[in-house]
């Protein structure tokens, strides 16, 4: 990777999905979020298989690689056995790819899409990456949600939950060596440029011509991007039956992938048995959505069972259409947060979600003004700046959280700062920070560097440096004075050695030449 990358943190983003005949909610929000991380951190998808995931992100600059990844679907419904099935894991032959796959990549972080992706956690912390675990579905409430909690517990840095019901079940079990990591609510939101608003009439007339629908005729929806009985089909084609019976204006258009074939086809024969067949049509996928939600007049999410979030009612928000829910999970945090618990139905009862509709229906003036104000609320609860708000703190949170992981940072720079109590300090030089024993700096986004607390920066401890240098210059002087002395004196011997040996020769000499004369 080259350098001008590397200025940027890496994070490698892991999902459970990668589907080639749909999109689900939790691909679509984590496609979103690497779309927000992706100006100001290489971001990298891992993705179980080719599929439409994997074409959007690459199609938005976003780089992915295929690993097959085992799943733990015991972490949604938690057994006796989920202990023993999570060692089972790391003997699995795709954890070790992983974990290659982890050290060849070398990110600054980790995010696991999903309760049920363990793998990449598992992985992550063996290599003491810092660990992202978003949580996009309720957890089970049963005598074994504990031993779930403790396993998110145990690997993630931070749990971030798309709403506050993701995260209920998990504070529940505590760690026993201290508490569990912090906690942060993200719910999802859009790229408004990405819904095309300026199309949004030409599809309601291009569709609603297409399913012969006149302006006085009342289309209500359901989506779901997967059909199984928990997503309440049954319940709408019930209501809609009955809606039927008494307002010749409805007409409903059924939008999602059969998951299940013999609940589709259930549903489908209930609604061919009735005299009213053909006030109704399915539609099994459509990518771009912005050209279904605009010909709907109200949207019907009657999910059975508590929604992480529930993304099909955002949606409908913000098209601005009136949206009738079950109140339970997600979906009841949705309609509290955006003033539409007016519109919640109490979970499973078909008569009071028909009698919701119905008074929409009567009141057609109410429907309109509630399209419009949820369309307002949505953008100022959901929308693109709180969101990105809620990224950048939860960043700047898991770095103040985790100071063991975070004890020496740095951001686009080399400069490297290191954690003394609350703040960071910067470090004046290498050597000062080999002194201080850092092995490992981890690079942070400039903007989480900048609202990170900053104290002054560690002393370079100059004077005493200068002291031991004028020590140490006075320690070689004196060698290389005493050294100067000794050779003096050595030179000194050997002249006098010489002129000694000289003298005594001369000597000799002239007494030899006595002893001749003689």
């Amino acid at each position: 990777m080259n350098r001008h990358l590397r200025m940027k943190p890496t994070i490698v983003c892991f999902s459970h999905l990668c589907n080639s005949s749909y999109i689900t909610g939790a691909e679509k929000l984590l496609l979103f979020l690497l779309c927000e991380l992706s100006p100001r951190y290489n971001c990298v998808l891992v993705v179980p298989q080719e599929g439409i995931l994997a074409r959007e992100a690459w199609e938005a600059g976003i780089a992915y690689r295929v690993q097959p990844c085992p799943l733990l679907y015991a972490m949604v419904h938690p057994t006796p056995s989920l202990d023993t099935e999570l060692e089972g894991l790391r003997q699995h032959a795709e954890y070790g790819a992983v974990v290659r796959l982890l050290q060849d990549i070398k990110p600054d972080y980790v995010l696991t899409n999903t309760s049920v992706h363990v793998v990449p956690a598992l992985a992550a912390k063996s290599l003491d990456i810092p660990i992202l675990w978003q949580i996009t579905e309720v957890i089970s409430d049963n005598a074994f949600t504990s031993k779930a909690a403790a396993i998110v517990h145990s690997f993630a840095d931070i749990v971030i939950g798309i709403s506050r019901t993701t995260l209920y079940p998990l504070p529940h079990a505590a760690l026993p060596q201290g508490p569990f990591p912090p906690h942060y609510v993200l719910p999802p939101s859009w790229h408004m440029t990405a819904l095309e608003p300026l199309t949004w009439q030409h599809h309601r007339l291009e569709k609603r011509t297409a399913f012969g629908l006149s302006d006085r005729e009342i289309l209500i929806g359901y989506i779901s991007s997967s059909i199984n009985r928990n997503k309440g089909l049954e319940h709408f084609v019930v209501m809609a039956l009955q809606l039927c019976a008494i307002d010749e204006r409805v007409r409903f258009v059924i939008l999602g992938d059969p998951v299940d074939a013999s609940y589709m086809e259930h549903c489908l024969h209930m609604i061919d048995q009735s005299p009213y067949a053909g006030r109704f049509h399915h539609i099994r996928f459509e990518s771009a959505v912005q050209r279904v939600y605009p010909a709907m007049d109200i949207v019907v999410i009657p999910s059975l069972v508590p929604e992480g979030f529930g993304m099909t009612a955002l949606e409908g928000l913000i098209f601005g259409k009136p949206v009738v829910v079950y109140r339970a999970g997600g979906l009841a945090e949705i309609a509290e947060a955006t003033g539409n618990t007016a519109f919640a139905a109490e979970p499973g009862n078909v008569a009071h979600m028909t009698e919701i509709v119905t008074r929409l229906l009567h009141q057609p003036e109410e429907m309109r003004r509630v399209g419009e104000s949820n369309a307002r609320t949505v953008e100022q609860v959901y929308g693109i700046e709180q969101c990105r708000s809620r990224l950048h703190h939860l960043f700047v949170q898991l770095v103040m959280a985790q100071p063991g992981l975070f004890y020496a940072i740095k951001g686009s720079t080399d400069d490297v700062f290191i954690r003394e109590g609350t703040v960071y300090r910067r470090v004046s030089s290498p050597r000062q920070l080999r002194s201080l024993g850092v092995r490992a700096v981890r690079r942070v986004a400039d903007e989480v560097f900048h609202d990170l607390p900053q104290g002054d920066p560690l002393p370079r401890r100059r004077k005493v440096r200068r002291k031991l240098k004028r020590h140490l210059r006075g320690k070689l002087r004196k060698k290389r004075r005493f050294s100067r002395k000794l050779t003096i004196r050595v030179k000194k011997r050997k002249r006098g050695f010489k002129q000694s040996v000289r003298v005594q020769q001369s000597r000799r000499r002239h007494r030899l030449r006595v002893r001749v004369r003689r």
